[in-house]
């Protein structure tokens, strides 16, 4: 990957278009039947397995805030520090896609969320880019 390119894995969630830095995802998997545990957070959907690894599987919907629709169709597994997995539930996976580090739209100041680092236009629809640190309250 060059210098001056940044590579994303676009999903939606919700409908919307979101992308994440490919170099945080660990892995994309088909959506499963997460356990749940007592006394988890609400956009907690429950755990699952990943190689040996017990993860949590986050509602990104409504970790997002935004009404769910259809039962969550992937899960993207994204590194969290300092040894983190956990299991983004998605409507699905769309595409890797590279961009000019100089075609990504910086977020307004107005924004409150650290968790949207960015966006991105995919022919004629913007995406926004998150940061999965960010977005689990990791913010570092």
């Amino acid at each position: 990957m060059r210098a001056d390119e940044l590579q994303l894995v676009s999903f939606r969630v919700s409908g919307r278009l979101y992308g994440i830095d490919i170099m945080q995802v660990h892995q994309v998997l088909q959506a499963g039947h997460p356990v749940p545990a007592p006394g988890m957070p609400e956009h907690i959907l429950g755990m699952t397995e990943v190689r040996g690894r017990l993860i949590a599987v986050v509602d990104l919907a409504r970790l997002l805030g935004l009404q769910a629709g259809a039962p969550p169709g992937r899960y993207l597994v994204v590194h969290l520090p300092p040894d983190r997995l956990v299991a983004l539930a998605m409507d699905g996976v769309e595409a890797r896609i590279r961009i000019p580090r100089a075609d990504l739209l910086q977020r307004p100041e107005e924004l409150t969320s650290p968790a949207v680092v960015g966006a991105f236009r995919a022919e004629t629809e913007l995406g926004l880019v998150l940061d999965p640190e960010r977005l689990m309250g990791h913010d570092s």
